[in-house]
């Protein structure tokens, strides 16, 4: 399978290891977009993936309201200036020019805000953590203590034998986000968040709606499940 798209600023390739249960599939396989940037991305600069393109009718409900599923390799939530949807639609009835909007702040000046965080489930294709054994960066991992959470090998090393506590501080999942010392090795929960946007307006007229995740936070690693839930 070959779906992918480069640029001076980024590129997005096809992942079928990082997969959300229950996303995206070609009919046989899970896949899931991994969006790169380079350090030269910006947010007047931003990489700009493949569209999604749906068939949008009135039965797509009265909200408008479009999301994503996503995973970011980072401390934190992302905000909506460092990635984001844009759109392009039927917004007027009595015309066939596209209504364009965009799902980042108004302008430069503008406060961003923070995307919602996720419970959704990443795990059913990684391989479980194995004690002791020498892990490089970038690997992935799940641990069945950890449903849902995917993790991600920062520095490379040896894992411990036994799984260390900081998987499961005080009995409870640590946070998404956090790295966790794993022997000589560490590793990071990757960050399960929510890509939304409401249409304003709703689309007025049958016809095919298509949206573009655009990437803007350098050198940052972005998963996308380009499965659309119409609100």
């Amino acid at each position: 399978m070959r779906h992918e798209r480069f640029a001076g600023v980024g590129n997005h390739v096809i992942e079928t290891t990082v997969i959300r249960t229950g996303g995206t599939s070609d009919g046989t396989t899970p896949y899931s977009w991994r969006l790169t940037t380079l350090s030269n991305a910006t947010w007047a600069a931003a990489f700009e993936a493949m569209p999604i393109t749906i068939w949008w009718t009135a039965a797509n409900g009265p909200t408008g309201t479009i999301t994503l599923q996503a995973l970011y390799n980072g401390a934190a939530l992302p905000y909506n200036d460092q990635i984001w949807l844009d759109t392009r639609y039927f917004g007027t009835a009595s015309s066939t020019l596209l209504t364009c909007q965009s799902g980042t702040k108004a302008n430069v000046l503008a406060t961003h805000t923070q995307y919602p965080a996720s419970t959704a489930a990443w795990d059913s294709i990684g391989a479980a953590r194995i004690n002791s054994h020498a892990y490089t960066v970038g690997q992935y991992f799940t641990l069945a203590t950890n449903p849902g959470q995917l993790f991600i090998v920062l520095t490379a090393g040896t894992s411990a034998a036994s799984v260390p506590a900081g998987y499961l501080p005080s009995g409870v999942a640590v946070a998404d986000g956090v790295t966790v010392t794993d022997g000589t090795m560490t590793a990071r929960a990757l960050v399960r968040f929510v890509l939304t946007m409401t249409l304003s307006p709703l689309p007025q007229s049958p016809g095919y709606l298509r949206c573009y995740v655009r990437a803007a936070l350098a050198s940052s690693t972005f998963w996308v499940d380009p499965l659309i839930t119409l609100a």
